[in-house]
């Protein structure tokens, strides 16, 4: 697991709407009792809502809260942003969704990996509570269908499991007629490094192998990959790990690998 963080952490969420309607706060409480968390209720003080929208404030835990605050404007990024194998289809729908809500959590304690499963939990049951199109939990770079995160964030808190699904992302690239690169997002929040896989035409075989290659990072925190081995997903297969820096111009380098 990862390390503590003594000072508590604010955990943000995004969730695109179909309308302009807030969540049902009951319904918000049922869902997130089902997963074990109770929020309690708390009236907002004046000033709290937006001039132009609407908030709603819940007690949870040692003296935390969880704001939920409607947008009543379109995400104003979501057209611009990263595309991975787990992201709705429906991009214009979603560029032209008319509200989005903001999910916030004051004074999250624990460990990373503790705060990112309560946070998707509770992301979840505002969720399933509301008319959602799309959601993103932070800090990704990719929204997620909202029936994907539900169950995902359900699943992790059950098993007390990092949702892995929802907390690392996947883009993909393009770099040739013939040739595709898939890059990994956040693992450095759990202290591993990101995947930099290149393959041929056809992604999902790919997709499966990063997947499983950063399942098996979280899972084992100590291990690490020297550059100049090999991996395999066969007896026969040998792909080389290399570091190269991070295509994107930022953070650490990453494990670059390359398929047949």
């Amino acid at each position: 697991m990862s390390e503590e963080n003594e000072e508590g952490e604010i955990g943000l969420s995004f969730i695109i709407l179909a309308d302009m309607e807030m969540p049902n706060p009951k319904k918000v409480m049922a869902a997130a009792h089902s997963m074990g968390i109770e929020l309690s209720p708390v009236a907002p003080e004046p000033g709290d809502a937006d001039e132009q929208g609407e908030a709603m404030l819940f007690a949870f835990g040692d003296n935390s809260r969880l704001v939920v605050a409607l947008m009543p404007i379109p995400h104003p990024d979501v057209g611009d942003m990263m595309q991975g194998p787990l992201s709705p289809d429906n991009l214009e729908e979603l560029v032209a969704a008319p509200a989005h809500l903001l999910v916030s959590a004051l004074s999250l304690d624990g460990t990373v990996d503790e705060q990112d499963i309560r946070m998707s939990a509770m992301t979840a049951s505002v969720v399933e509570a509301c008319n959602a199109l799309a959601v993103l939990k932070m800090p990704g770079r990719i929204f997620h269908r909202p029936d994907l995160f539900v169950d995902t964030a359900r699943e992790a808190i059950t098993n007390g499991e990092l949702p892995m699904l929802i907390c690392i992302d996947i883009s993909i690239a393009r770099e040739s007629d013939d040739r595709l690169s898939l890059l990994t997002h956040n693992m450095e929040r759990y202290g591993r490094e990101d995947f930099y896989v290149f393959a041929g035409e056809d992604a999902s075989e790919a997709i499966d192998y990063v997947f499983n290659l950063t399942s098996w990072m979280l899972s084992d925190r100590e291990y690490h990959l020297p550059t100049g081995d090999t991996l395999g997903r066969t007896a026969e297969e040998k792909i080389l790990v290399q570091r190269v820096p991070n295509p994107t111009g930022e953070g650490d380098e990453v494990i670059k690998l390359e398929l047949t």
